[in-house]
């Protein structure tokens, strides 16, 4: 089962439940009905289920409807809804600020991506599960970033929407009348976008309905803030790699970056003791043991027994297919969704402070010295991902960057062998570099604009190379 979808039935129906939304006696959707919604099997959503009846949430049982046991009185309801934002009050700053940077562009060129029939499933997905008509905004969103088949972006969507769970149980606590008749009307508005198949108003009213959403939000922690004591706060927590280990990946793309764009590694150098790296990274022995298998089987190091691990002398990939599909996966996914919001990203971002410009262009420099052509664009991205120093955004361009950085390896070995596109990228690394230097991100913009289309052509070869020696039954499933 899809670990993203499970817990968006999970938790939403749980926290919708301790929030009031759903009463002692209320029916919650059939499970076929759910599994139509998110495309899910019927185990998925049953496995929600008995976990929510397990914990004396609902009663599951078959051929019968689901019912609601959770009782609770009516101030019990307000404060588990008081107490839950208050301890997220930061987080959701942050993330209001930055995530639209990323998601409107992304709902905008997915929306453009749907046909007739998925904008008709909006309308009726969302009109068999809720009461309140305003809740198609949620499905308008999620079936536009599904049109991507982007897991990464599938997964930060979902991520985002169980954090925030403002929909539905906020509506019963706005008080304002003006505001629940506008959420109706751009409701109405939604849905008639969606029989009209008019992609471009349904983003406007969606993204209109969120900044209702989001101002009703506020206005309720303000409010919970006079009555309510703070709660510990509550971060925002991206589980990017999902079922594998989170900080073993971390660790091994800092390494890469140390050796091919910080260089601090040479061939034949070789790195510190696991006990020393453990420390540094503040990580177990078994975490920095996984990291260097990793990297041993990308080319980037190999290990001598006794003597420690060393630095190759160029990369010649060792891991299984299905692993190094693993990792060029989630870099086309990654450049997938820096490409759409680049225009964005650079807008908000560019350039970043100049102490950091100008480290990033000594070592720009002296990549291009050397004819590193896919360094100097991992370099050119980067500082677009470093330049967010708020959390937990800060969180979400690390991993990103880490992707990226997973994937230089199994790109830096068709260097050799591609001098036409390494020569074309060093040709754009000369504007590339020219327009961080003046700071003009319309010269910025551009030329890593080009830089990634021939980055991503690059790695989509070496996807298809990898998936052509799988066999058919044990290809990944890389994309929701």
């Amino acid at each position: 089962m899809g670990p993203g979808r499970y817990n968006l039935i999970y938790e939403f129906f749980k926290k919708q439940i301790e929030f009031g939304y759903y009463r002692e006696g209320d029916c919650l959707p059939s499970v076929e009905t759910l599994c139509s919604i998110y495309q899910v099997s019927l185990q998925t959503v049953r496995s929600a289920y008995l976990q929510l009846q397990k914990e004396r949430y609902i009663q599951l049982a078959r051929g019968r409807h689901t019912v609601v046991l959770y009782n609770a009185a009516a101030d019990v309801y307000l404060h588990s809804l008081q107490d839950y934002y208050l301890a997220r009050k930061e987080s959701l700053q942050q993330l209001d600020r930055n995530l639209r940077t990323l998601f409107y562009p992304l709902f905008l060129a997915g929306a453009r991506l749907l046909r007739k029939e998925d904008m008709l499933a909006i309308n009726a997905n969302a009109l068999r599960v809720a009461t309140e008509p305003f809740q198609i905004s949620f499905y308008c969103g999620r079936q536009a970033i599904l049109a991507h088949k982007n897991r990464l972006a599938f997964d930060l969507f979902t991520e985002s929407i169980l954090f925030y769970q403002f929909l539905p149980s906020l509506a019963m606590h706005v008080s304002s009348p003006e505001t629940k008749r506008q959420l109706k009307q751009l409701s109405e508005q939604m849905a008639d976008d969606c029989e009209q198949g008019d992609r471009e108003e349904l983003v406007g009213n969606y993204f209109q309905t969120l900044e209702l959403l989001n101002h009703s939000l506020y206005a309720f922690i303000k409010q919970a803030e006079s009555v309510r004591p703070v709660p510990a706060p509550v971060r925002f927590h991206w589980q990017v790699y999902r079922e594998r280990p989170q900080k073993c990946y971390s660790v091994a793309a800092h390494l890469i970056g140390q050796i091919y764009i910080r260089e601090a590694y040479g061939p034949g150098d070789f790195l510190p003791s696991y006990g020393t790296m453990a420390e540094s990274y503040s990580v177990s022995f078994s975490t920095v043991r996984r990291a260097v298998e990793l990297l041993a089987g990308l080319g980037v190091v190999t290990t001598h027994q006794g003597l420690g691990t060393q630095v190759a002398a160029s990369a010649d990939a060792a891991s299984s297919d299905k692993i190094l599909q693993r990792i060029m996966s989630m870099f086309l996914q990654v450049l997938q969704i820096v490409s759409i919001s680049l225009e964005r990203i650079i807008e908000q971002f560019f350039p970043g402070p100049r102490w950091r410009t100008d480290e990033c262009l000594c070592t720009l420099r002296a990549q291009q010295a050397q004819g590193n052509s896919f360094r100097i664009f991992l370099i050119g991205a980067g500082i677009l991902l470093y330049s967010n120093d708020d959390r937990p955004i800060k969180e979400i361009w690390d991993k990103f960057h880490e992707a990226l950085l997973l994937g230089l390896p199994l790109l830096e070995t068709c260097a050799a062998t591609q001098p036409e596109t390494g020569s074309q990228l060093l040709s754009h690394a000369a504007l590339l570099i020219q327009g961080l230097d003046t700071e003009d991100r319309f010269v910025f913009h551009d030329s890593l604009k080009s830089m990634m289309r021939l980055v991503i052509s690059t790695a989509e070869q070496i996807l298809r190379n990898l998936d052509s020696r799988l066999p058919k039954d044990e290809e990944e499933i890389k994309n929701v």
